[in-house]
Formats: structure tokens, sequence, C-alpha cells
């Protein structure tokens, strides 16, 4: 089909959209209308008619009859649900067509229904993609058909694009800030304990082995991913950390080590999962035997950016052409963007997306060591190496998919190219609603 999509469909249509949503619906005034060709492209053989909102289709028997909206406007990055009714005798199509970014033609519901002979309700959902433009709608009415369409609306929803799931986490940021001219704990930080604040700091203090605690209570989300950075000096021993109450009321530490504390300013970071049936959340700061400032405190929840590096991708993962790394293809379902040092893969649910680069120069019987980092926020990861043996059936070197670690994992493997294995090929891949990041990936005694 090279027709397309309708949005405005008539005249005095009322088309309401706002930047996030579509939300239409045509305002057809019974006897002002001056005819189908008046508002829409006519085309094929037969006889059409706009009646008390109605419009009726009958084709010849030897050519469809089919009208077409150009000037119909939709938001893009969209899901959208066509409803309307219908009825009649024969085969008809009600669809969409518009052009991505580079000019090519896309349809939308292009498949042939048959109508019956009472009205009845349809619903048929579409998307229409970020950078797509010239959207336009079509009914047809197929060869010998006789249809009527009535009560046309079309809402959406804006669609996440790929690239905003790399800032989403699945945990709210805590706000930790404090004032440079605050001289005590802001009681919106709802601290329990006595400290004071020093330029934008908390300063604790501790004469003896004892250790001075402030504490925050936390509302963690359960399985949510965080990441606590903040800024310490000072003497005497202390702790960061947060703490919880497990399943069975236990309570349970993260980061929970006391450490020494220096005379210039240290920058500490860590991340951690909350357990799915954790409760009662809490950050406690402490220190023993000294004087101990903490500044710029931050915890909030981990996202794909937020947990990848700052720098460039490098290694086998170094940017080539179409935001791929050189020499790799993209295969499966999903999408692979670049952030920061890493890459994501990031697959819907059920399904699997890949990246793959083929032809390795590896060679029989010598030796190699795979290595790479990965961490993500969901579902699960594998990176292996594959190759046809010599059977020539499919054989995989470190082919097991696991859970996506929440902080970043160094993976290393040894292994040697079995003799008579053929075309080797290296596997990135994330699977089951994954967000899974991977970096520094490498081959260790391969040369290129």
């Amino acid at each position: 089909m090279k027709h397309a999509l309708f949005l405005s469909l008539f005249a005095g249509a009322a088309c309401l959209l706002s930047a996030a949503e579509n939300n239409w619906t045509p305002d057809w005034k019974t006897g002002a209308e001056k005819g189908l060709k008046s508002i829409f492209n006519v085309r094929g053989k037969g006889s059409s008619e706009l009646k008390d909102g109605v419009i009726t289709l009958k084709a010849d028997a030897a050519s469809p009859l089919f009208i077409i909206d150009y000037k119909m406007k939709l938001n893009a990055g969209t899901d959208n649900t066509l409803n309307f009714e219908v009825k009649g005798s024969g085969k008809y199509l009600c669809y969409v067509e518009f052009k991505d970014e580079a000019g090519k033609l896309h349809g939308r519901l292009t498949g042939t229904r048959t109508a019956k002979a009472d009205w009845q309700k349809v619903s048929n959902k579409f998307d229409y993609p970020y950078n797509s433009k010239g959207i336009y709608f079509v009914v047809m009415a197929m060869k010998g058909s006789d249809i009527s369409v009535r009560n046309i609306s079309i809402t959406g929803k804006k669609q996440t694009r790929p690239e905003d799931v790399l800032t989403e986490g699945n945990a709210p940021e805590i706000s930790l800030a404090i004032a440079k001219d605050a001289k005590v704990l802001p009681a919106a930080l709802q601290f329990k304990g006595t400290a004071a604040c020093i330029d934008g700091a908390i300063e604790l203090k501790s004469d003896t082995a004892d250790f001075q605690r402030i504490r925050k209570e936390l509302a963690l989300v359960p399985g949510g991913s965080y990441r606590f950075a903040y800024e310490v000096k000072g003497t005497g021993r202390y702790g960061a950390y947060v703490e919880y109450r497990d399943e069975k009321g236990v309570i349970r530490t993260v980061n929970g080590v006391f450490k020494p504390a220096s005379g210039v300013w240290k920058a500490e970071t860590y991340a951690f999962v909350v357990p799915a049936k954790a409760s009662d959340g809490a950050l406690v700061l402490a220190v023993s035997k000294g004087k101990v400032q903490f500044r710029n405190l931050a915890l909030g929840g981990q996202t794909l950016a937020s947990m990848a590096g700052k720098g460039t991708p490098s290694g086998l993962l170094k940017k080539g052409k179409n935001n791929l790394p050189e020499k790799f293809e993209k295969g499966g379902a999903g999408n692979v963007l670049y952030t920061g040092d890493s890459i994501a893969l990031l697959a819907p649910a059920g399904k699997t997306c890949i990246l793959i680069r083929k032809n390795l120069p590896l060679e029989s019987g010598k030796k190699y060591t795979l290595k790479f980092q990965t961490c993500g926020l969901a579902g699960n990861y594998a990176c292996y190496i594959e190759y046809r043996n010599a059977s020539g059936s499919l054989s995989s070197i470190n082919g097991r998919y696991l859970k996506a670690p929440a902080v970043w994992k160094d993976v290393k493997l040894a292994f040697t190219m079995p003799e008579g294995g053929k075309v080797p090929y290296i596997v990135l891949a994330g699977q089951n609603d994954s967000k899974v990041l991977f970096r520094n990936v490498t081959i260790e005694g391969m040369k290129e």
C-alpha cells in the first residue's frame, strides 16, 4: 500500500495535540460537506459519499476505491490507537502510512479485513516512531465491496525513546543537599542525632572509641538499584553506610566497613541493589576517636548513563559506523546505544538483543583470553565466542546467560581455540527486558 494515515480526516475536524500525546476526534457537521473530494483525494472507481458523519465507499467490481487524507498532523514518537466503526459487505482496509527520517515509506495496519452487515467496533494499535514525518490516512474498499465507516478517532501516548532508557532508573533520588550557610542539620533531611554543619559539610565528633552516629530513615524501593556518593576527610575512624531489614527482620548493611579518615578530601562511591523484600532502610554516618566531615552526599537511583564511565569506548567496542562498534553487526530485537565509555544492549521482554563480530582472526590450537566488564539494571547478559566445529555444527565458549550485576563485574576467560574450529565470532547479548552495559572488551592474543 502506498497511501496512508488519517488524522484530520474531515473539514472542521477538532484535533487536540500536545507534545506528549495525540487525541483526535473528527467533528462532522451534517449537511455541511461538499463531497468527499473537497476533503480527501478519492482514487479508484466507484461511488463515494459523506453523509451524517458516515463515509460510504462502493467500489466497482474491477477496481478498489479509496480515500486519502494528506492534511492531518500527528505527533511522532507516539504509540497510538485507531478506533472506528464499520459495516457493509466485502473487504476493506483502514491504515496509515508515513516516511522515516531517510524518506522510506512505512505502513501500519495494512491487513485486509471483511466487513459485516451490522456495525462493528474496531480498535487497532500502531506506532508513529520518532523522527518520522508525512503521516496520512487511507480508507479503502476492495474490488466489489460496499463499506461504511463512522466514529473515527485516534489517541496516542508518548513513546519511550531508546535514548531515554539510558537515564531511567528504578529508584528515586533522595535529597541530601546542605546549604553552605547551614549551622546544624536541616530539619528537612530528618536525620536523627546531632551534628554541626560547616560550609555545606556535616561534621561529627567523638572523643571515645564509641561511635557517634546520625541516622536518616530511607524509603528504599525493594529491588531498586542505588548509588551512594560522598566526600570525606578528618581524623579517627568513620563509617558511611546504608542498612535495612531483610525478609527475616535481620538488619543488614551495605558498605558497613569503618575506615581511617585522612586529612584531605577523598571521594567515595558505591552501588547496591535493595533486596525484593527489604524494609526499614536507613543511611548512617558515624565517627569514633576523632572529627570527620562529610560533604556532597548524593543517594539516588542508578541509571545506565550514571553507571557508565565518562571516557570513550575502547578495545573491540571502539565506535565505528552507524553507531555500532567497528566490524560489528546488530541482531535480534531491541536497541544498541553508546553511553560514556560503554555500550548498552536493550532487549524487550522475552527477546534478545545481540552484537556480533564475525570472522575473528583466531587460530586453531592457540590460547587466548577474553576480558570484559559488565553491569546492568535488569535482565540477563552473555559474552561468548562461537564457531563451527569440525563437523560443521555450532559450538560456543562461555555461552551462558547470567543475571546482570548491579555493580561493574570483571570477567576473564582463558580458552584455547579448538582444532578444526572455523569462522569464529564474538557475541555480546542482552536478554529478557535487559538494560545491560559492556565495556573494555578485549581478546588477548588475537592479532588484528
